[in-house]
């Protein structure tokens, strides 16, 4: 209850623009590092963890936010994929410098007409899993604080893929 409660009023402050955003020069691999040490959903034995991270790329960002809004997408491929893969993938291209985050698994994925559906506050795709329905509803609210976007990739038909795209 007390974490429904905290996300509930962290959700409030991004929608009144009361949270403060500190860009500083950071990497792709210390703000990945930093959300799969906030990842507190254990992985289940028959689940393979792959890491494309390499190169690790720099970024100018708010590298506490954006590694929280990264833990909610990452938590979720732990608590959903029982067996298979997740793999974690980073890109940047350049003109205009655009970073991408890409997370994958095997789950069950996301069968709604509308993916996008998952980001709005206390959606759950199964009411059978532990969880408030509020993670990517406020991995949304950071990620575009941050002058980013959050997608569901609908043509990923064996699992789920969520995209982050950061721009400077």
């Amino acid at each position: 209850l007390t974490n429904m409660v905290d996300d509930i009023i962290t959700l409030s402050n991004y929608d009144s623009n009361a949270v403060t955003i500190t860009k500083a020069p950071t990497t792709t691999a210390s703000i990945l590092e930093a959300a799969m040490q906030n990842v507190t959903q254990p992985l289940n034995e028959a689940v393979q963890l792959n890491l494309q991270l390499d190169p690790s790329y720099p970024m100018v960002t708010d590298a506490d936010k954006l590694s929280s809004a990264l833990t909610q997408i990452i938590s979720n491929a732990f608590k959903f994929t029982q067996t298979g893969t997740i793999t974690i993938r980073v890109n940047q291209t350049q003109n205009p410098l655009l970073t991408t985050f890409t997370i994958e698994d095997t789950g069950p994925g996301i069968h709604i007409p509308n993916p996008d559906q998952v980001f709005d506050r206390f959606f759950k795709v199964d009411e059978y899993i532990p969880g408030t329905g509020l993670g990517l509803s406020l991995c949304r609210s950071i990620i575009t604080s941050l002058g980013g976007e959050v997608t569901v990739d609908p043509t990923h038909t064996t699992g789920s893929r969520f995209v982050v795209r950061i721009g400077e």
